[in-house]
C-alpha cells in the first residue's frame, strides 16, 4: 500500500502541471475564512494577517493547499478552534503560515508527518472516541509534494497541547520577481488612474 501511494505522488507530479500567477492573499484567504467559519460541528475563528500580499503560485493548487492545512487545523483541535493566517516576507521568499491551537504533534512524531499514510497515533485515538474517522494520513504528503512542485517548501512547528504551525515557503525565482514587479506597476499605474478619474467626475458634480 505504501508502495503504491509513493508511485500516485511520484506519478502526481510529473503529470501535474503548474501554472502561476498573481494572487492576492488576503482575497485569497477570506473566501475561505467565510466558508470555514461556518463549521457545523465546532466553532471556529480564523484571524487573517497578511495586508496587501501578493504571492506569485497555482492558486488551484494553492487552494488545495490551504483547504488541507484548515481542514488539519479544525480536525485536531478542541472546540472552540482559533487559526491564525499571517505572513513573513523575505527579500527572495514569502512564508505563509497556518497555526491553530490545536492538540499539537508529539516530538518524537514529527520526522514521520509527511510519509504517506502515517497518522499520529494519539490523534487517531481521540478521533475514534469522538466517533470520528482518523483519514487516511496522505494530506501533509500531498501539501509537501504540491509546494516541492511550486518550487517552495513546508515546515511545520508543534507544542502538545499549545498549537501547530505550518509554514509555507515560496521562494522567487527571477522570472518570478520580475512578473510581481510589471503587476505590481501596472497595479498601480491603474490605482493612479482610477484615482484621477474619481476626482475628475466629483469636480463634474460639484
Amino acid at each position: 500500500y505504501l508502495q503504491l501511494m509513493q508511485y500516485i505522488l511520484d506519478n502526481e507530479k510529473k503529470r501535474v502541471e503548474f501554472t502561476k500567477m498573481p494572487v492576492n492573499l488576503k482575497h485569497f484567504l477570506e473566501s475561505l475564512k467565510i466558508e470555514f467559519e461556518q463549521n457545523k460541528d465546532k466553532t471556529v475563528k480564523i484571524t487573517i494577517d497578511v495586508g496587501d500580499t501578493i504571492v506569485f503560485t497555482d492558486e488551484m493548487f494553492f487552494e488545495r493547499i490551504m483547504r488541507n492545512l484548515l481542514n488539519n487545523a479544525i480536525k485536531f483541535s478542541d472546540d472552540p478552534v482559533e487559526i491564525h493566517i499571517g505572513v513573513e516576507k523575505g527579500k527572495h521568499n514569502i512564508v505563509v503560515y497556518v497555526c491553530d491551537d490545536g492538540w499539537g504533534i508529539p516530538p518524537k512524531e514529527m520526522k514521520y508527518i509527511f510519509n504517506p499514510t502515517y497518522r499520529i497515533r494519539e490523534h487517531e485515538e481521540r478521533l475514534k472516541n469522538k466517533g470520528i474517522a482518523p483519514g487516511h494520513g496522505i494530506g501533509l504528503t500531498f501539501v509537501e509534494s504540491f509546494m516541492h512542485g511550486l518550487d517552495g517548501n513546508v515546515f511545520i512547528r508543534s507544542k502538545v497541547g499549545k498549537y501547530t504551525e505550518v509554514q509555507l515557503l515560496f521562494l522567487f525565482t527571477d522570472t518570478d520577481k520580475n512578473f510581481l514587479n510589471l503587476y505590481n506597476d501596472v497595479a498601480k499605474r491603474l490605482f493612479i488612474s482610477f484615482g484621477a478619474n474619481t476626482r475628475n467626475n466629483q469636480k463634474r458634480y460639484q
